[in-house]
């Protein structure tokens, strides 16, 4: 399973459970882009939208490095009621050449 595809899910666990929507949705995404900072997603019409209003979605999720210092966030985008981009914010350094581990995940 390709690594933004478990942060999308790991996300989705993490704010409504495992067998939501969102869920579903990130099974369902299809990459229209390559990149590790941010990716353009279409999820067909047959998948059941999420109810949440166009732009990001309400959760903070953070990535941590090894010593547990906040290096960055993940930004789940929300059009017509379907994951529609993912985004990788970086606070130091150069961006990130990966999508990270679901365990530096840090949600608030």
């Amino acid at each position: 399973m390709r690594s933004y595809k478990k942060v999308l899910i790991e996300i989705a666990r993490r704010l409504y459970g495992d067998h939501s929507a969102l869920a579903a949705q990130a099974i369902a995404a299809i990459q229209l882009n390559e990149s590790t900072t941010i990716l353009d997603l279409r999820v067909p019409d047959s998948v059941p939208r999420v109810s949440a209003p166009d732009g990001p979605l309400d959760i903070r999720t953070f990535v941590v490095d090894r010593s547990g210092e906040y290096v960055g966030e993940i930004i789940v985008w929300i059009t017509d009621g379907f994951v529609s981009c993912l985004e990788q914010a970086w606070y130091i350094g150069d961006a990130p050449r990966s999508w990270p581990n679901t365990k530096r995940l840090v949600a608030e």
